[in-house]
């Protein structure tokens, strides 16, 4: 079935369009993407606003259906290593900006890490799969605009390799176009900048920058930022190199009404031209909206444009691009919510049995720039899931219901200023840790007090917590006298005595006997100004611990909904 849940539980109108805009995206590591996997092998999950899913924009998946195109864009395709954000969302999501109208935009990834160009050869596995699926992605209407090609890294650790690898590619070219029907195939390389033999790099750089083919444009590495490994481009650097993988597309091969007239501008204004075209998808960052109209900067034709974008880990504090790109950050009248607790509160929605998320942000936690989270580094930014990202560090983080619950609550008071979330929650945690002098009480105080520095009130602290509480009838007894102390201390450190406290009672743990005692206390706890949002129904993963996606998405609102009804200001 060509169906698929990627951004909704409906299926994608878009996958039966019959005038798909399709690009191959072919080679290595680089190309399946790195960005954002640690040295443990585990992407952190950050999903950048310019890589974010639209219905607009399709994978073929490894089964050969097409669906809502999410990051990692190769997860299906490069199976044997750990795959992060590539260039494709970013390159999608830049032409679908300008082509919108001539259809869906469809990626189809093949690309394998630690490839050698030998291994693309006419009738070795990867060649053959690629023509296969590049075949199958037209069967349901749509056209092959062109192969984005990064690989060689493989191809650097001797003089042999380079001196044929020209030839090579070439003949990989003439293959394709051959066996695709396609004489004029535009193709899109990457000059690399980093492989095995530093020497060797720069000459097969020197090879893929001077490659003389018709309709073959190379696209330049450089400068592009490496992570620990010296190997692999950051998050940061994928995003950089799908837009000029997609200026280099628009410019030389797009329609002749979106083209860039390069002959006709100097590198720096096609600079400018192409980010000021970007902004129109990266958020509502307008140039005809006054904040850029009037600004001196802009009116200055030598002074490059600024990137409206911003990624999850950014310094605000350090970068004016993003205090610039979104300036809810500055605002005084933040209405801040601190979320804490464990794993269900941190999110583990979407976090599969290899501990790998899948990237899926539902529409209800899409990112909103009038929604704002405190980093770990104690700046805010724009919140995006997974929200806990870079708070609880230990275990792989995806979906919460902070996002859900953000949106529903912003839906209602707008207008009374930008709304913060404070994460604070840490997976696996009893509630003796969250004591008075522990920890991971301790840091939630101090972000707490951190979060109004810059301007806004604490409206609220969401705690879903008590699983780890349910190993022993004494953690049960005493769970009630601990929260209650746990609210006071909080209370009376934040010198806000009557803080509403929503609290939910869980529906996992470890004794199905003692979560159901430890439930009840939740329950009927009796403290002023705190209320009780109930999980039980909420569905749950195959450990029978976590929540779904879908079921943080309708905490989420379940929580919205007790703050509205309890404490809300209509």
């Amino acid at each position: 079935m060509a169906t698929e849940t990627s951004v909704s539980g409906n299926q994608n109108p878009e996958i039966n369009s019959p005038n798909k805009q399709i690009f191959i995206l072919s080679g290595q590591s680089n190309m399946a993407g790195r960005g954002g996997v640690n040295k443990n092998h585990k992407w952190d999950g950050v999903v950048p606003p310019e890589c974010r899913p639209n219905h607009g924009i399709l994978r073929l998946s490894a089964k050969l259906h097409w669906e809502t195109a999410h990051e990692p864009t190769h997860k299906d395709i490069d199976t044997k290593k750990t795959c992060g954000v590539g260039p494709g969302m970013a390159f999608a999501n830049a032409v679908k900006a300008h082509l919108a109208q001539f259809g869906p935009v469809g990626l189809v990834p093949c690309a394998v890490g630690g490839t050698a160009i030998k291994e693309w050869a006419r009738g070795e596995h990867l060649y053959e799969d690629m023509i296969k699926r590049a075949k199958e992605s037209v069967k349901r209407g749509g056209e092959i605009r062109a192969l984005l090609w990064y690989q060689g890294e493989s191809d650097t650790s001797s003089e042999d390799q380079v001196a044929v690898y020209q030839e090579k590619m070439e003949k990989l070219i003439q293959n394709v176009r051959q066996d695709l029907s396609l004489p004029s195939l535009p193709i899109i390389q990457v000059a690399i900048i980093s492989g095995v033999d530093k020497n060797c790099v720069e000459k097969l750089r020197e090879v893929q920058l001077n490659m003389n083919v018709e309709n073959v444009v190379c696209v330049d590495a450089k400068g592009l930022e490496l992570k620990f490994d010296n190997l692999h481009l950051t998050t940061e650097a994928q995003v950089e190199l799908g837009q000029k993988l997609a200026q280099a597309y628009l410019s030389n091969f797009g329609p002749t009404q979106y083209q860039f007239q390069p002959e006709a501008t100097t590198t720096k204004s096609m600079y400018t031209l192409f980010t000021l075209l970007l902004l129109g998808f990266v958020g509502d960052m307008w140039f005809e909206r006054s904040e850029f109209r009037d600004d001196p900067k802009l009116k200055d034709s030598n002074h490059p444009l600024p990137m409206a974008t911003e990624t999850s880990n950014s310094d605000t504090h350090n970068n004016p691009e993003i205090s610039f790109a979104n300036s809810e950050i500055n605002k005084p009248n933040k209405q801040i919510f601190i979320l804490s607790g464990q794993s269900n509160m941190s999110g583990r929605g979407g976090v599969d049995q290899n501990l790998i998320w899948d990237g899926v942000v539902p529409p209800e936690c899409q990112p909103d720039r009038h929604i704002l989270r405190l980093s770990a580094k104690l700046h805010w930014e724009t919140a995006r899931e997974p929200l806990h990202a870079d708070i609880d560090t230990n275990k792989t983080c995806g979906v919460g219901p902070g996002m859900a619950f953000a949106n529903a609550v912003r839906a209602h008071l707008a207008q009374l200023g930008p709304l913060g979330l404070v994460p604070c929650a840490v997976g696996g945690t009893a509630i003796k840790e969250w004591a008075r002098g522990e920890h991971l009480y301790e840091d939630m105080i101090k972000r707490a007090k951190e979060s109004v520095k810059g301007g806004g009130e604490i409206r609220a602290l969401l705690w879903y917590q008590g699983e780890s509480d349910t190993s022993s009838e004494e953690d049960v007894v005493a769970y009630q006298g601990n929260m209650e102390r746990l609210i006071q201390n909080i209370r009376d450190d934040l010198c806000l005595p009557s803080l509403p406290i929503i609290q939910v009672a869980i529906n996992s743990g470890l004794d199905k006997i003692l979560v159901e005692k430890l439930r009840e206390v939740q329950l009927k706890m009796k403290v002023a100004n705190l209320v009780c949002v109930d999980a039980m129904g909420l569905e749950l993963k195959f450990d029978n611990l976590h929540l779904t996606t879908k079921a943080q998405v309708e905490l989420g609102h379940k929580l919205a909904q007790a703050y509205l009804s309890n404490f809300g200001q209509c």
